[in-house]
């Protein structure tokens, strides 16, 4: 049995964020994502927002437009530093397949990791 993809991963990591929000719905719940390799979460999903290394220096609304999978257009971009992270507010958290190649496209788009790149993900519940 071969480990589950990246995507897998991720979308496991954010149905779990989504059963601690229905089992406690006031706590502060997020889940990170990073490489192994990587110092600091590449991202961090909480029910409303997400936040994301991004080393582009243009505006997040031109510069996400050119992954494989852009945001929603009703993504809002609430807070960016340019060529360090940007911060958009979630429609749907409970479209974990939407969401799960969304961020996969960070991973490969933005940041050039492989689809074989393993992925660490923490959920805090």
């Amino acid at each position: 049995m071969s480990p589950p993809s990246r995507r897998e991963t991720i979308r496991g990591a954010l149905a779990q964020l989504i059963d601690a929000y229905a089992k406690w719905p006031t706590g502060d719940h997020f889940v990170v994502l990073k490489p192994p390799d990587a110092e600091v979460p590449l991202v961090r999903v909480n029910l409303e927002l997400m936040n994301f290394s991004y080393p582009l220096t243009v505006d997040p609304a031109e510069g996400l437009r050119t992954l494989r999978i852009p945001p929603l257009p009703t993504m809002r971009c609430v807070d960016w530093e340019p060529g360090e992270s940007a911060t958009l507010e979630l429609v749907n958290l409970l479209d974990t397949d939407w969401l799960s190649e969304f961020i996969e496209g960070l991973f490969l788009d933005l940041h050039g990791y492989g689809t074989e790149q393993p992925l660490e993900t923490f959920v805090r519940n």
